[in-house]
């Protein structure tokens, strides 16, 4: 099946990135990362605005604290929090500023000789214990690549780390690896099962999924999409409450959504729906909302695309598909 997303806000996002719904307030919000602005929208009245997160010189992802007040924060600076009453709106002219406070930074306690210049934090999101989720971008991983295709070891690269709120509990999740460009990080935890976490080093062009110990973390990792499988780089992503892979890929102007087969001898998902944006090719990420969760939303960049449509936010009705709740920071 083939759908296409309609703009909802032209709203020329450089970056636009890391979609979270809030059903508290029924809003979405997302960031702008390299303006590091945190948008919201209120689908009911239409009415969305935009804050400047202040202390920080790019923004990473946004999760929603379960505590009802405000977002964690991942960015070039570290791991932060904002406590902000999340039912008001934003000014539609940005004049809000919020303060992202600090608690911790994975990478300069993890990575040595770190040069923030070009290793920072990415794509993130929480699990179902409520405990931040996020990896590492290396800004030149294209120059880690050989002649004959492997990459260079000694080149710095980054890992994926999880966060539950104290600095002194902040872990590496050392079975993925190390990664160059981290995303697309999405969990479903199933009622009594055992939950499973997905997850792409982009330039791979292979999602990964892993089954989700809440204790262990993540192990048993087995490719569901390869190289094939993609027009273009697989970014950031969410999972429906079927156990579907949504991923938006950067430079196709697409998401998809990859599912099992029964009869797949191979292990590799395929898509079965295919959701297009119209006059914009730089797609970033997506999530469900709407008071039914039937309602996937996309963010998109005005890097490297000259699209009309460039950097707006996107919607699109799946009728029959639903989006899980949102995972909220606990920390």
């Amino acid at each position: 099946m083939e759908v296409f997303a309609e703009v909802v806000i032209a709203c020329a996002n450089e970056v636009g990135e890391s979609p979270v719904w809030c059903e508290l307030t029924q809003a979405l919000f997302w960031l702008d990362l390299p303006g590091c602005l945190l948008w919201r929208y209120h689908p009911a009245s239409g009415i969305f605005g935009h804050a400047k997160v202040t202390g920080v010189r790019h923004l990473a992802c946004v999760a929603l604290r379960a505590n009802g007040r405000g977002f964690v924060i991942a960015s070039d600076a570290g791991i932060g929090v904002v406590d902000f009453n999340r039912e008001l709106p934003f000014p539609h002219d940005g004049s809000l500023s919020l303060n992202l406070m600090i608690v911790v930074h994975p990478l300069l306690e993890r990575v040595p000789n770190l040069d923030p210049a070009v290793l920072r934090l990415n794509d993130g999101r929480c699990d179902p214990q409520g405990r931040l989720v996020v990896g590492s971008y290396h800004s030149e991983h294209r120059s880690f690549v050989r002649a004959d295709g492997s990459l260079d070891p000694a080149m710095p690269r980054g890992g994926v780390y999880r966060f539950s709120g104290e600095p002194s509990r902040l872990e590496s999740l050392d079975t993925i690896g190390l990664v160059r460009a981290a995303n697309g990080t999405a969990f479903f935890a199933p009622a009594g099962a055992m939950p499973t976490m997905f997850f792409v080093d982009s330039p791979t062009r292979t999602v990964m999924a892993y089954d989700y110990d809440p204790v262990a973390g993540p192990s048993r990792g087995r490719a569901i999409t390869d190289p094939s499988s993609h027009e273009a780089n697989p970014d950031g992503a969410t999972s429906d409450c079927e156990g579907g892979y949504w991923a938006a890929e950067f430079g196709a102007g697409r998401v998809c959504r990859f599912v099992a087969r029964s009869e797949q001898q191979d292990g590799i998902w395929r898509p079965d729906v295919i959701v297009r944006t119209p006059a914009a090719s730089s797609i970033t990420s997506c999530t469900f909302g709407g008071p039914d969760l039937e309602t996937l939303y996309i963010t998109s960049s005005t890097r490297r695309d000259s699209g009309a449509n460039a950097g707006s936010l996107f919607a699109v009705r799946v009728r029959g598909l639903r989006g899980c709740p949102e995972h909220q920071f606990a920390g």
